[in-house]
């Protein structure tokens, strides 16, 4: 009949695949509060700014213990991290020039995304060693001939590491009279065998 001949129609109101992996990813805020005294960038974290400075503490996985304070001032923000060490565990140091992908080494690693707008982030990665990494990105393009002028120190004792950020405005794509605007920000913390931790998941998300 005309009827058993007529096409069936389904209506399908589930999320869409891309809708999916967006409601499995967190979207954290914190605010980032001005500091009357910028640190001094030597990886020590004794300066009075990081007192007031803002906490994270909620690197995913926990293990080992990281955690990471951010604060500015009018034209730079200032990040400092604290990454337990593994008892028994010697850092891993491979890399030894800048530039060169430090992914099988102990690190620290910053991502920003000035604008909601465009696809482009600036990554920003300090190994234990000392060693940095700057780049930005689009997509799966990488471009490590972007060398951004930041400042960083890296501090060591015999209970953790430590790295202490300094990045200005125009590393970030950002100019004084765009402060009061959000900014993509995500830090993570890679231990060789053990694998990543972030404050968001995926890390570079």
């Amino acid at each position: 009949s005309l009827a058993e001949a007529a096409p069936r129609l389904r209506l399908d109101f589930s999320p869409s695949p891309l809708a999916r992996v967006l409601r499995q990813v967190k979207v954290k805020e914190l605010p980032c509060p001005p500091c009357k005294q910028p640190p001094r960038v030597d990886g020590r974290l004794d300066d009075a700014c990081w007192r007031d400075a803002a906490l994270i503490d909620d690197f995913s996985p926990g293990r080992p213990p990281t955690w990471a304070r951010v604060c500015r001032d009018a034209n730079t923000l200032y990040i400092a991290v604290k990454c337990d060490r593994v008892p028994g565990r010697t850092p891993v140091t491979k890399v030894k020039k800048r530039d060169v992908l430090p992914y099988l080494d102990d690190r620290v690693e910053i991502s920003i995304k000035p604008s909601r707008k465009r696809d482009d982030q600036r990554r920003f990665m300090v190994t234990y060693a000392g060693v940095v990494y700057d780049a930005v990105t689009k997509g799966r393009a990488r471009y490590p001939e972007f060398n951004a002028e930041w400042s960083h120190a890296v501090g060591r004792d015999k209970d953790a590491w430590t790295v202490e950020i300094a990045l200005p405005l125009k590393a970030m794509d950002r100019t004084r009279k765009r402060w009061g605007e959000r900014l993509g920000f995500n830090i993570g913390r890679d231990t060789p065998g053990l694998g990543e931790s972030a404050w968001v998941e995926t890390f570079r998300d």
